[in-house]
């Protein structure tokens, strides 16, 4: 159940961090006008909307791929849950070290 409902929360703060990154980025470009380019286009750069992109992201597709492997009724569900947790946790341990220090 736990896999489930954070499959459909992590899409909706998905597409609701995409659009503000989306959104922020045209700001920065100038697309937006000199106003909003200076006040955020420091949004755009800020690691307070990356690092949970990143975390939403990851978790999100590794729990698809979860539910496609079940699907094809490779191995236990309780084995391919801690796999794609364990895999997508160090890949967004690994990614955030390598992008933010």
């Amino acid at each position: 159940m736990f896999v489930w409902l954070f499959h459909r929360v992590s899409g909706i703060a998905l597409l609701i961090l995409m659009t503000v990154k989306v959104a922020t980025g045209l700001a920065t470009a100038g697309r937006m006008g000199p106003n909003i380019q200076n006040s955020l286009g420091l949004w755009h750069q800020a690691k307070v909307l990356d690092i949970p992109l990143l975390f939403f992201l990851l978790y999100h597709g590794f729990y698809g791929v979860r539910t496609m492997l079940l699907d094809l009724g490779a191995g236990n569900e309780k084995t391919v849950f801690w796999a794609t947790t364990l895999s997508a946790s160090l890949t967004f341990v690994i990614v955030g070290f390598l992008f933010y220090f």
